[in-house]
């Protein structure tokens, strides 16, 4: 993949952004309808069900690596991780947070929930694929500024540079019908592929590298709506993996914390040294720490998240004032 140009770690991150913008639009055309419930109680539950399943993993491994000590551990580090703006401090400061680095895409995602829900219940149910499009040109064109402002040195970290690609996966989502969704799902991966193969030729392309996004959020269209990808991702060694990867990924940059006491037992058992060693440790470790993460606290915490939000959706009252307003804008 690096050969094409292509990083492997962008590529799983825009497609889990592409997947995430897909799966919220579903989740908020079928469980928080605002005319039922209001604007207020809708928005209310879907960000209780939220923090339920993004924080508390977070929190735990804040106490975990609060236990160690290494350069950078402030309190600028606790500020900025706790308040998910790992991705503010990596644009304005131009660097990484020691073992949370890849908690900025955390940022992002909490981010674009504060935004979104509004945006998505604002416009009526015909124009939103359009309004999608616009919303992500107008943000790549207002993010296209920040590189003008000197005190931002990393403004690709920023929501404005990457929330055209959570749009991406909302479009597909609020399409009429299976087919529809998937021939656009095949448009957008034929469109996105073009410059990346022109890329793994050697040819310099002038177009935007956003344009390759394109690929990335029809992945997750045709993946949704083709049957053998839906077979393959529905066997249990995938389904296991697929319920532990949120702990998987914000663990296996803060295991690395361990490092040097990985190495210590190493030597001390008199282990001798082979290739990757210490990566092959710390896989070990991150899926332990993923597994007994998800059992005692991913799972439960989940679990109380929706019972809460539950609670919330279905409690009596009238359509808030915000509900009567939106059906004014539309």
């Amino acid at each position: 993949m690096r050969q094409l140009g292509i990083d492997w770690g962008v590529v799983g991150v825009h497609i889990f952004f592409a997947l995430s913008g897909y799966l919220i639009t579903l989740m908020l055309q079928k469980k928080y309808v605002t005319e039922q419930i209001g604007l207020g109680k809708a928005y209310f539950a879907f960000w209780v069900s939220r923090v339920f399943r993004i924080v508390p993993l977070v929190i735990a491994a804040l106490v975990f690596l609060s236990l160690f000590e290494f350069d950078g551990k402030d309190f600028d580090f606790y500020l900025y991780n706790s308040l998910f703006l790992g991705n503010i401090y990596r644009s304005i400061y131009g660097q990484y947070l020691p073992y949370t680095g890849h908690f900025w895409t955390l940022g992002i995602e909490i981010q674009f929930y504060l935004i979104y829900p509004f945006v998505f219940w604002s416009l009526s149910e015909k124009w939103r694929p359009i309004a999608f499009l616009f919303f992500a040109f107008a943000a790549l064109t207002i993010h296209s500024f920040l590189y003008l402002i000197p005190s931002i040195q990393s403004p690709g970290f920023m929501l404005t540079g990457r929330v055209h690609i959570f749009l991406l996966g909302a479009l597909l989502a609020c399409l009429p019908d299976d087919a529809t969704r998937r021939n656009t799902a095949l448009v957008m991966c034929v469109a996105g592929a073009l410059p990346i193969l022109v890329k793994s030729v050697g040819v310099k392309v002038i177009w935007p590298r956003q344009i390759d996004d394109l690929f990335y959020a029809g992945i997750v269209g045709l993946v949704a709506y083709i049957p053998i990808a839906r077979y393959v991702l529905t066997r249990p060694l995938l389904v296991s993996l697929g319920v532990l990867s949120y702990g998987l990924y914000v663990w296996h940059l803060v295991v690395t914390v361990l490092t040097p006491y990985i190495m210590a037992t190493y030597d001390a058992v008199g282990i001798p040294d082979f290739p990757y060693r210490r990566q092959l440790a710390l896989l070990v470790i991150t899926l332990l720490f993923a597994s007994l993460s998800w059992k005692y606290l991913e799972e439960p915490l989940i679990r109380l998240g929706h019972s809460l939000a539950g609670r919330i959706l279905q409690s009596k009252g009238p359509a808030n004032r915000g509900t009567a307003m939106l059906k004014k804008v539309r």
